[in-house]
């Protein structure tokens, strides 16, 4: 059920002059009481989820799996937090007849709202980068598959086998929705395209029986699987710009909303 703090004092004033300095006072400092604690745990929650996606997106680990468990500990921490947090915010409402009351009532209905805001934009982004890191952890089992050792027909299975999966896994990336940043997503996909070129050029040095030029490439292969020339998490980083301005993870308007809701709980004539 809906918990509503009720403060109706209006109608037990008796005085034709209305309400006294007292009564307003003292309904002023139970609206605070009321709606003080969830308010500052509402902002507080909202500033740690923010730093927890940026973080996650901005300053992601070379191995996608672990930087896949980084997403998850962010969507089981901060951000879930701040969703549990917003959902007892919603249950607390202020109803009054004194203006600082209803205004304050307002600034609280914006903060909820400007909360609800930034959890969509958080979950968006953590779907967008579980998508991202599937990619990758996709990439990284085919170009480990490089390393595996076996006879020459085992290898020239194995690198078709791998060309093809290559092949699949650009498709589906090609056929994937826009990344915030578009250059997330074509990074992929040229890794994709040069994994699948990559494994039939190997492939092709095995049947030529190459055995050196095979070695050597697939050294060169080793320190660059993508040929994107650095890791992915790295080019990445270089997306921030794009992504604060583009991802919609921003507390500006919840921390303005509660400001709002703390300068109307507080009149400088009480």
């Amino acid at each position: 059920m809906r918990r509503i703090v009720a403060f109706v004092l209006a109608s037990l004033l008796a005085v034709a002059c209305g309400p006294t300095r007292a009564e307003r006072a003292e309904a002023v400092r139970a609206a605070r009481a009321a709606i003080g604690t969830p308010a500052a745990e509402l902002g507080t929650l909202a500033e740690a989820a923010r730093a927890a996606i940026v973080n996650v997106r901005l300053n992601g680990p070379q191995d996608p799996n672990v930087w896949a468990d980084r997403v998850e500990a962010a969507a089981e921490g901060p951000v879930a937090a701040l969703a549990e947090t917003l959902a007892h915010a919603n249950l607390v409402d202020l109803v009054g007849t004194f203006e600082e009351v209803a205004a304050a009532q307002e600034h609280w209905q914006r903060a909820r709202a400007a909360a609800a805001d930034l959890l969509v934009s958080a979950d968006a982004q953590l779907d967008e980068l579980r998508r991202v890191l599937s990619w990758d952890v996709r990439l990284r089992e085919l170009t480990d598959a490089w390393q595996e050792p076996g006879s020459r027909q085992a290898q020239l299975d194995r690198f078709e086998e791998i060309a093809e999966q290559a092949d699949l896994l650009g498709a589906t990336i090609a056929a994937a929705a826009p990344t915030t940043c578009p250059q997330q997503r074509e990074r992929r996909l040229a890794a994709a395209r040069f994994v699948a070129d990559s494994s039939r050029e190997l492939r092709e040095h095995i049947a030529e029986f190459r055995g050196t030029t095979f070695d050597e490439r697939r050294i060169e292969l080793a320190d660059d699987p993508t040929g994107l020339g650095r890791p992915l998490n790295a080019l990445d980083a270089e997306d921030e710009p794009c992504w604060l301005d583009a991802a919609g993870i921003d507390t500006g308007p919840l921390l303005d909303a509660l400001g709002a809701l703390q300068s109307s709980l507080n009149p400088a004539d009480l």
